[in-house]
């Protein structure tokens, strides 16, 4: 017996503000790692790591792009925009400053990358609640206002990241199933009942 998965890449960057946590964002859900004195990013950083949908029949290879937040950087981080698919505007819910900002980021995203991106406001440090300037229903408001997905995640304490790009990858499927077209990569899973009943005492995390 045998099962048909479509192969989907989906190219996501991260914007923000530099110190809002982009990096540690991606170094818990890629690797499940967090370094409080992570050291900023320059220039751009890239992970990726797949996404099984299972009830879709997809899997997703997320191909992640973390990008520098300051201003010396803008010219370069721009090249990143080129061909994203989604883009994770970060800003830190303990500063006023980054969520102001991330108006101009979604603005700078929409005139650089292709016209169908798609965006993902996200509420880093959400463990610092009791330190919070920004609400989550201004957020929500932002998010609605761009038609985006939105969510705060805590890389410290893994709370909402792996959900946050689940629901990235399960979005885009969703929405964009029918055109995958010539693009699509299928594959054949085989399912064998024999080698699995083999396999299931021993199991390898990665």
């Amino acid at each position: 017996m045998s099962e048909e998965y479509k192969s989907v890449s989906i190219k996501v960057v991260l914007i923000g503000d530099s110190g809002v946590g982009k990096t540690t964002l991606v170094n818990r859900y890629v690797m499940d790692t967090f370094d409080p004195f992570e050291p900023p990013t320059l220039s751009g950083g890239f992970r990726t790591k797949e996404v099984v949908i299972e009830e879709l029949q997809t899997k997703v290879s997320l191909q992640i792009w973390d990008t520098a937040g300051q201003e010396r950087f803008k010219s370069l981080v721009e090249n990143y925009y080129k061909n994203a698919q989604f883009a994770i505007v970060c800003y830190d819910i303990t500063i006023d400053e980054s969520f102001d900002s991330a108006r101009n980021w979604i603005e700078e995203v929409k005139e650089k990358a292709p016209d169908d991106v798609q965006f993902y406001i996200c509420g880093t440090k959400s463990d610092l609640n009791d330190q919070r300037a920004i609400q989550l229903v201004n957020g929500i408001k932002l998010a609605k206002e761009y038609n985006a997905l939105f969510g705060e995640t805590s890389a410290k304490k893994s709370i909402g990241v792996n959900e946050a790009f689940e629901q990235i990858a399960r979005n885009y499927v969703e929405n964009n199933e029918n055109n995958f077209g010539a693009d699509e990569r299928r594959e054949t899973v085989q399912l064998d009942s024999k080698k699995k009943k083999k396999r299931s005492g021993k199991k390898k995390w990665c």
